[in-house]
């Protein structure tokens, strides 16, 4: 099984503070981001990740618990899917879960995600609405579109039918996406495929996202893992503050409680 953490962006919406330090060593209750990451993944029975590294990489270079780094040069000019690209060169065709560097996520995601049924298939958060409007003046203006097939309220498997588009209305988002996504062996060979075939320039602009809704359009078959809370993301200074005080008094996407 490869993991691999997509760490390699600048995260300049979080100020000064992005200057000196991957954004995934921001402190959180006083331990780097990426810590906490590596608790979760053990505690979910996962090995060390592979860790893509980009600004400030040489903070990285020793890191415990990580077991290799791979440096993606390009990472100013590109995002996430080019960062996704350079691993995709050390791991065999094999299960992949593949991790956001700036969330974090209680175990229980991670368990779901590997039941998944799909050759692809990526957590959403239900609950997400709560989130982003302690985070969000305006929920809308940062949070994308996303539909799932019909299904009974208590099924956790759900076909996705879109994702990545603006939203006009709340209604048009039945969840969010989390940062987290599984490929089978199958599906990590046609990841790779379809990378490889990506022309340069437009794989260095496509983030993931962006990705996944092209992916619906060719007609593959992505599975949303669907609960609620226990996960955080780290975009803004202004969510570092937000987290450090929510957490002291306790709230639903506390990422150390069991999702719902």
């Amino acid at each position: 099984m490869n993991l691999v953490v997509l760490a390699a962006g600048r995260g300049s919406r979080l100020g000064a503070q992005a200057d000196a330090r991957p954004k995934c060593l921001t402190p959180l209750l006083g331990r780097p981001w990426l810590d906490h990451q590596l608790d979760t993944f053990a505690a979910a029975g996962l090995g060390p990740p592979l860790l893509v590294c980009g600004h400030a990489a040489a903070a990285l270079q020793h890191w415990p618990r990580v077991a290799r780094r791979v440096l993606q040069p390009r990472w100013a000019q590109s995002g996430p899917v080019a960062s996704l690209h350079a691993a995709l060169a050390h791991v065999a065709d094999a299960e992949l879960i593949v991790a956001y560097g700036d969330c974090l996520w209680h175990p229980q995601w991670l368990r779901w995600l590997r039941a998944a049924r799909a050759p692809v298939a990526l957590t959403v958060d239900r609950e997400w609405a709560d989130l982003w409007t302690l985070r969000f003046q305006d929920p809308l203006a940062d949070a994308e579109s996303l539909r799932m097939a019909p299904a009974a309220a208590a099924c956790r498997h759900r076909r996705l039918l879109a994702i990545g588009a603006r939203a006009a209305r709340i209604e048009q988002i039945e969840a969010q996406f989390m940062g987290l996504l599984r490929f089978d062996a199958a599906g990590c060979a046609r990841l790779r495929a379809w990378l490889d075939e990506l022309p340069t320039a437009q794989r260095e602009r496509l983030d993931i996202t962006a990705m996944l809704a092209r992916w619906l359009a060719e007609g593959w078959l992505l599975e949303a893992i669907v609960g609620g809370g226990a996960w955080l993301e780290l975009d803004h200074a202004s969510d570092l503050e937000l987290y450090e005080r929510a957490l002291a008094q306790g709230f639903g996407h506390d990422w150390r409680e069991p999702p719902r």
